[in-house]
């Protein structure tokens, strides 16, 4: 697969990914509107920084070079 392949495919998972992400934080955030504001602050924190971790290997892949790239 061509590098542009494989970008334009990993750009299209992240996206997904992240839709995802955003819909189940929603409705996790909408459950916990009365904890304390600080518990609140962590989790948007946490959930803002803890989408990376399922699009990493995504990451990785895209920066991988095949032979025929050379």
């Amino acid at each position: 697969m061509s590098s542009p392949q494989r970008k334009l495919l990993a750009l299209i998972g992240i996206f997904l990914i992240i839709g995802v992400w955003i819909a189940v934080m929603t409705v996790i955030g909408s459950s916990i509107v009365d904890w304390p504001d600080l518990v609140q602050l962590a989790f948007y924190l946490l959930a803002g920084v803890l989408w990376v971790i399922p699009c990493k290997p995504l990451f990785n892949w895209t920066r991988k070079t095949s032979s025929k790239d050379t």
